[in-house]
């Protein structure tokens, strides 16, 4: 990334008009920020919006590395990422 890319990206970001693009197949790795957690009697559990992101990963993104947040690292089935963030 050239200085002017990082500097629209940055102007962006300030902004709040960062469009999401590119081809998912293109990614190098996931890097996955939760929503939460739900606390219960037997602990924390995935939220709903986890739940949903880990699913996708597993359908669409299965083969690449990941990198997530323990919530979302926890809903995930007959898996586990790379590097789990606590």
């Amino acid at each position: 990334m050239n200085t002017t890319q990082l500097s629209d990206l940055r102007e962006h970001a300030k902004n709040n008009t960062y469009v999401a693009h590119g081809d998912i197949a293109d990614a190098d790795c996931v890097i996955g920020f939760s929503f939460g957690y739900r606390q219960s009697e037997s602990g924390i559990k995935p939220g709903v919006s986890n739940q949903q992101i880990a699913a996708y990963i597993v359908k669409n993104l299965n083969e690449l590395p990941l990198i997530l947040q323990f919530e979302i690292n926890d809903a995930l089935t007959n898996k586990s990422s790379d590097l789990v963030i606590r």
